[in-house]
C-alpha cells in the first residue's frame, strides 16, 4: 500500500538541497511540500528546486522548541570546502557560523491556518527532539504520519516523547 496519498501536506523539516522535497512533491503527487531549511547557501539550492517546482514552498528557518535566533555551525572540510550539513551542536573542530531564525512548527502551523499535515520528515542533524518538542500541538491535532532520524543521544527521550503522543515505531 502507498503511504502517501495523492494531494498529501508534508513538512520537509531539514530540507537541505530539497532532494526530498522534489521526491514529495514529483513521485508522490503531494498537494504542498513546506520545506524548512535555514542554512542560507543551501537554503539557496532549495529555492532554485522550488521555482521549478510550484507546490514546494522553501522557509528558510530553523524549527525547534523555542523562537529566538541562534548559531547554527556547518563544518568546514579539510579542502576548505564547507559540508551541506550543519547542527547547534559542535560537528567538527573547524566550523563557519551562521546566525539563524528559529521558530516553534505549533506557532508556524498556527500563523498559516495549517488544518492538515499528512507526513513530517524530520532530519535536523541531532536537533530532532528540540524540534519534535515544538511540534506537541500539531502531533496530537493532526496526527501526522512521522519519520524522523534519531542520533544516540536523543533515542532515549524521543522514544519516549514520542510514545506520550501515542506514536509508534
Amino acid at each position: 500500500p502507498r503511504i502517501l496519498k495523492k494531494d498529501s501536506v508534508i513538512f520537509d523539516i531539514g530540507a537541505n538541497r530539497g532532494e526530498l522535497s522534489f521526491f514529495f512533491s514529483v513521485k508522490c503527487d503531494a498537494k504542498k511540500v513546506f520545506s524548512f531549511e535555514p542554512q542560507s547557501r543551501v537554503f539557496g539550492i532549495l529555492k532554485g528546486v522550488a521555482e521549478k517546482i510550484k507546490n514546494i514552498i522553501p522557509i528558510n528557518i530553523a524549527l525547534s522548541d523555542s523562537m529566538e535566533k541562534k548559531t547554527l555551525k556547518i563544518p568546514v572540510q579539510a579542502t576548505g570546502r564547507y559540508t551541506p550539513s550543519a547542527s547547534f551542536e559542535q560537528l567538527s573542530e573547524n566550523n563557519i557560523k551562521e546566525e539563524v531564525i528559529i521558530d516553534m512548527l505549533d506557532n508556524f502551523v498556527a500563523k498559516n491556518n495549517i488544518t492538515k499535515i499528512d507526513f513530517i520528515k524530520c532530519d535536523t542533524e541531532g536537533h530532532e527532539f528540540a524540534t519534535l518538542k515544538g511540534s506537541q500541538k500539531t502531533l496530537s491535532a493532526l496526527r501526522p504520519l512521522l519519520y524522523v532520524e534519531i542520533k544516540d543521544i536523543n533515542k532515549k527521550p524521543l522514544s519516549n516523547f514520542l510514545k506520550n503522543k501515542k506514536y509508534s515505531p
